[in-house]
């Protein structure tokens, strides 16, 4: 167990030292790119954007999954459009295989327009130690989206977390594939965006220890860390803001 925290600490530590490969206009390049792809059979694909520091995608290596039993959870699968149900797989399946699922983000946004986003504990086989957005979820077998949206809430928050407005805001497929230190990562999500008003206390209660830390984040210091460091963030992130600007506030107009 120790040796195994060492090695997840090291690779942690290896992610937040990453320089980026986009050059010393990262953020610019990465918008330029990311919108360059937005009409890839109608959803974005990021891999060529952000590229995985660990090589590309292996199906040879995939292997078994942890024993977490949220991998072993079911979760409906989708045509590529997003709107027809066409069987079932595990979450482990569907993030290794690249089959279309659904996944709910809820953003909360405090009235001077920062945003929350949450680092992801670092022992997380997927994108362990970078930061994500909002509280999130992947839709579980026969789950809807608002079960789903609040149980974001309350196991990433805390069992006693308001909900203020809670309304849905965005829908936006993302694809994204490569290679992490303890798995081969195709995932092809239907993200589903709500967004809620925030407050500026974020303990409610026990939460899920999928989760790190939360923070508020204003629009110009998330540019300026994907500028410098765009691998700090799960990819997805990079492509929900810009793709669904209306839930960030008119100054995700400017990225």
């Amino acid at each position: 167990m120790v040796a195994w925290l060492s090695t997840s600490w090291r690779w942690l530590s290896g992610i937040l030292s990453l320089r980026p490969t986009l050059g010393s206009s990262g953020s610019i390049l990465l918008n330029h790119c990311l919108r360059a792809h937005l009409r890839l059979e109608e959803n974005y694909n990021v891999t060529a954007c952000l590229p995985s520091p660990w090589g590309s995608y292996e199906p040879s290596k995939i292997g078994s999954p942890p024993s977490q039993a949220s991998w072993h959870e079911l979760v409906d699968v989708y045509d590529v459009d997003g709107t027809t149900k066409i069987g079932n797989a595990t979450a482990w399946e569907a993030q290794t295989s690249c089959l279309w699922h659904r996944t709910v983000y809820v953003i909360l946004r405090l009235p001077d327009e920062r945003f929350l986003l949450q680092q992801r504990a670092v022992w997380k086989w997927r994108m362990g130690g970078l930061w994500d957005l909002g509280l999130s979820e992947t839709v579980e077998l026969d789950e809807d989206l608002w079960t789903a949206a609040n149980r974001a809430v309350t196991e990433e928050l805390g069992e006693h977390a308001p909900r203020h407005h809670l309304r849905e805001c965005c829908r936006l497929s993302v694809g994204w594939s490569g290679s992490m230190p303890q798995m081969q990562v195709c995932q092809a999500d239907h993200n589903i965006v709500f967004t809620a008003l925030g407050e500026e206390r974020l303990d409610y209660g026990q939460r899920d220890a999928e989760v790190e830390a939360l923070e508020y984040w204003t629009m110009e210091e998330y540019k300026h860390q994907a500028e410098v460091e765009p691998f700090r963030f799960a990819p997805w992130v990079h492509a929900l803001i810009l793709g669904c600007s209306e839930c960030f506030g008119p100054k995700t107009a400017e990225l």
